[in-house]
């Protein structure tokens, strides 16, 4: 939809304010792309990324934030 960004700035700008709902996910090139602008990335927990998406929690960094699909905001 944007075409070609040139910009390396606005391509990260870019990456960091996408967001990728999805309940069937073959394989996101988006979030890898989120990754490698060093933006962290939430994002359904599905077999095909499950091995880049790796939780952030308290005592290890990680890549992002997950949750299953089909949870509601409450859970």
């Amino acid at each position: 939809m944007l075409g070609r960004v040139t910009n390396r700035e606005t391509l990260a700008g870019t990456y960091s304010m996408a967001v990728i709902p999805s309940l069937y996910e073959s394989f996101s090139l988006t979030a890898l792309e989120s990754l490698a602008c060093g933006t962290l990335i939430i994002m359904a927990k599905l077999p095909p990324t499950d091995w880049y998406t790796k939780e952030i929690s308290a005592v290890k960094p990680g890549t992002g934030l997950t949750f299953r699909p089909g949870d509601s905001p409450e859970n």
